[in-house]
Parts: structure tokens; C-alpha cells; sequence
């Protein structure tokens, strides 16, 4: 203790000390927070690799399986329901078109539809022959004809005997027939003592 100090005002002295103490080391307020920063995320799409500019459109063509082509010598059928002759062996004419004899289906088609306009008349032999002529110039030229016909009117040539139908003409007509037919054709448009001319099988 002080000398001369009383203890009461020893007491005063000591907290006014502390107090004093106190005040001049004051505790430090805890610090505030940073504040949060949002990120947004955006997704930005990929840009697409330049490409080659289109060409022009392609054209499809449809294709029918089974259909036939546009120029056939062996398509049919051959209609005999509406040829009644009323002659003799009449109703055989069409039956021997329609069973592939001698002529090809194509040519024969033809050939019985004109029978069937001619009527009665088509047991005129004459009248026959005009419609075995239309179905023959309804045949399609074969490749495989040409070479033959050539052969034909070279030999005619050859024997000073002008021929009375043309290239096109005897093309159509190996066209139109088969097996032996073709082959009797052949042989009968050549040079013969009737000169040359355009011969095919008439029943």
C-alpha cells in the first residue's frame, strides 16, 4: 500500500486503473464476410462445321418389278374368247396363235384381235393374211434379225433379182416367228424363181 493512502481510496484507485485498462484495449470486432459472388453459367451451343453447299436434287425413277417392257415380241395373252369363225377348223386358227405356234405371243395378240373383227370373213384366206401382215408390223426389230436380212437382199442382188420389200420389213418378219418358221422364212425370201419377196406363214 501507498504511504499515506488510505484503503478506501486505495480501492478506488485500483479500478479506476483497471477500468482504465479496459477501455483503452477495447476487444475487436469480428471482421464481416466478403460477399458471395454468382457465377451464372450459360451454355452457348457449338457452332456446326461449315459444309459443302447442296447440289442439285437427284432424280429417283421408280422401277414396278415385273412389268413388262414397252416393246416385247413374247408378251401376251392371246384372246380367242370372241373369234367364232363358223368355218371349219376356224376356232384352230386362233388356238395355234394362242399356244405359241409359229408366232411369237406379241405379234400373235395382235394378229387373233384382228380375226375377231374380221367375223365370218376370216375364213377367207385372203383376209387371214391381211391380219398375220398387221400383227407382223407390230413386232419389235430383234439385232439378232439384222444380219440375215442383210444376207437376204445381198443374194437377191447378187441374182438380178430386185426385192420387193425392204431391210426394216424382213426384220419384222424374223422377229414375229420361231423354230422352224423362221427358219422356213428365211429361206423363202431369198432368190427363187417367183423373184424376192416378203413371205411368212399364213394358216
Amino acid at each position: 500500500m501507498i504511504p499515506g493512502l488510505n484503503h478506501d481510496r486505495f480501492l478506488v484507485l485500483v479500478a479506476s486503473i483497471a477500468g482504465a485498462s479496459c477501455s483503452a484495449s477495447p476487444t475487436p470486432a469480428p471482421a464481416e464476410p466478403e460477399p458471395t459472388r454468382a457465377v451464372a453459367t450459360v451454355n452457348v451451343p457449338s457452332q456446326p462445321e461449315p459444309s459443302e453447299p447442296p447440289g442439285p436434287p437427284v432424280e429417283t425413277v421408280a422401277i414396278s418389278e415385273g412389268q413388262p417392257s414397252a416393246c416385247d415380241n413374247d408378251r401376251g395373252p392371246v384372246t380367242c374368247d370372241d373369234f367364232d369363225p363358223g368355218c371349219e377348223g376356224g376356232r384352230w386358227m386362233c388356238r395355234s396363235l394362242q399356244s405359241g405356234h409359229g408366232y411369237r405371243l406379241g405379234p400373235a395378240r395382235e394378229i387373233a384381235a384382228c380375226f375377231a373383227g374380221l367375223g365370218t370373213r376370216v375364213c377367207n384366206i385372203q383376209a387371214r393374211k391381211g391380219c398375220y401382215l398387221q400383227g407382223i408390223r407390230t413386232a419389235c426389230p430383234e439385232p439378232d434379225a439384222e444380219a440375215p436380212c442383210r444376207e437376204i437382199l445381198d443374194r437377191c442382188r447378187n441374182e438380178r433379182s430386185p426385192a420387193r420389200f425392204t431391210q426394216q420389213e424382213c426384220v419384222q418378219v424374223l422377229s414375229s416367228l420361231t423354230g422352224g418358221e423362221r427358219a422356213w422364212a428365211q429361206g423363202a425370201m431369198g432368190p427363187s424363181y417367183e423373184g424376192c419377196r416378203l413371205m411368212y406363214p399364213v394358216y
